[in-house]
């Protein structure tokens, strides 16, 4: 693929120079590279692809048993060797320009090209693989997920969990002792309107510790009140869990970006058929462009142009029938008018000779130019396209399976949050803050 043997990935400290790399042996696809710190640079392939025999060629060559007399294989054993996994090559069922060695079970070339997005091999049957019709039914059948059901602590009518009985009973204390409390202070008040302070003192405190003896239903507040939190966490978590992963906004994006990729392609399809179409009907003017670059202009005599005159004519790319037109020979052409008359005359009787076969049809070079030209451009296309149809496929049914599996999670989450509310709710309504 173009890649020095001893360029890769170096993983010690400092720079790694090929020049370094090749004296210490730092062979980057060797099966004991790692001991030397080098690595096969990104998006290539290693020896895997190929026959033992043809890999261990490679390591005689290129590791250190190759500067020994004799190690390094001679071509003679490289030709027999190759020669031996031609025979073992077998052609890719899904791309037709790839060959690989038919003991691996997939062929490389794809894999690399899905990986990279890199196009190796340009075929020349056809400029795509796929039927874009048949490929989009397969999106129109994936069934959208839809928005995400609403959950919603505010759906669920909960009662208040009912207090014990020693809490009722400590709750009637508590409000007892509130009414002893104010009735004393009120007590105390009197007596300092009176000009009794001494009184006004005892009294506060009494109904200070009145007011302040804590009561069983003031730990139970406590307690509903931490579940209140951690209920509310809870709901977060699981709420925020349930929108993104059970939503339908990746299947969306999903499925807008294969309308992009849908859109291109045709738009890609339909200039490659335009192109086709302008090389199908030009095919006679083609042919004879062909007929007329087969008579050179230096086999060729003329009454008035000289060696001299076809010397310049040659060096400015006029060489034979098919390059003499008024155009070419205008500017600062040093022929004079009788001379390029001759030229044209000289064109149109080779013209007259041309017979069209239109039983030929469109040249195979033309063709395959063509299918070259667009096969780059239409292949990130179409591999992009047929991966997101995989993947949306693979989107709606995770979406699918987490609705599933997070829905009973997420309603109890809902349903723990509302109760919780709710008791702390009743408390505060029976005057416990």
């Amino acid at each position: 693929m173009g890649r020095h043997p001893y360029s890769g990935v170096y993983r010690g400290k400092g720079d790694m120079p090929i020049e370094k790399a090749i004296i210490q042996h730092r062979f980057a696809y060797g099966k004991f590279s790692f001991k030397k710190l080098i690595y096969p640079p990104p998006n290539s392939v290693g020896l895997s692809i190929v026959t033992a025999e043809v890999a261990e060629l490679f390591e005689r060559a290129f590791a250190e048993t190759g500067v020994h007399s004799g190690a390094r294989p001679g071509a003679v054993e490289w030709w027999s060797v190759l020669e031996t996994l031609e025979k073992q090559l077998k052609r890719c069922s899904h791309e037709s320009a790839h060959y690989y060695y038919s003991d691996l079970v997939n062929c490389p070339w794809c894999t690399f090209e899905e990986s990279s997005g890199v196009l190796l091999f340009l075929s020349g049957d056809s400029v795509t693989k796929i039927d874009l019709s048949a490929e989009w039914r397969r999106v129109m059948t994936v069934r959208p997920p839809g928005p995400v059901t609403r959950i919603s602590p505010g759906n669920y009518h909960v009662q208040p969990a009912s207090l014990p009985l020693d809490l009722e009973k400590s709750f009637r204390r508590t409000k007892l002792r509130f009414v002893a409390g104010g009735l004393i202070l009120a007590l105390g008040g009197i007596g300092i309107w009176l000009g009794m302070y001494l009184v006004f003192i005892p009294a506060l405190i009494i109904a200070e510790i009145l007011f302040l003896y804590p009561g069983k239903e003031l730990r139970e507040m406590n307690r509903r009140k931490n579940l209140l939190k951690n209920a509310r966490y809870g709901w977060h978590v699981w709420k925020t869990k349930w929108e993104s992963e059970a939503g339908d906004d990746t299947f969306r994006t999903q499925l807008d970006r294969l309308y992009v990729l849908k859109h291109r392609y045709e738009t890609l399809e339909t200039e490659y058929k335009t192109a086709l179409a302008s090389l199908q009907k030009t095919t006679r003017d083609r042919h004879q462009k062909k007929f007329l670059e087969n008579y050179n202009l230096d086999a060729s005599r003329f009454r008035d142009i000289g060696a001299d005159k076809k010397a310049w004519l040659w060096s400015h790319g006029i060489r034979t029938a098919a390059d003499i037109t008024r155009s070419n020979l205008a500017g600062s052409c040093p022929l004079d008018r009788i001379q390029r008359e001759e030229l044209i005359s000289w064109r149109k009787s080779i013209e007259k000779l041309f017979l069209f076969d239109p039983t030929k049809g469109t040249d195979t070079s033309d063709s395959l130019a063509l299918i070259h030209t667009f096969q780059p451009r239409l292949k990130p296309v179409e591999r992009e396209l047929q991966s997101g149809i995989e993947r949306i496929i693979r989107v709606q049914q995770e979406i699918m399976h987490k609705r599933a599996t997070l829905k009973p999670i997420v309603e109890k989450s809902a349903q723990e949050l509302a109760q919780a509310e709710t008791n702390v709710k009743a408390m505060k309504i029976l005057g416990i803050f």
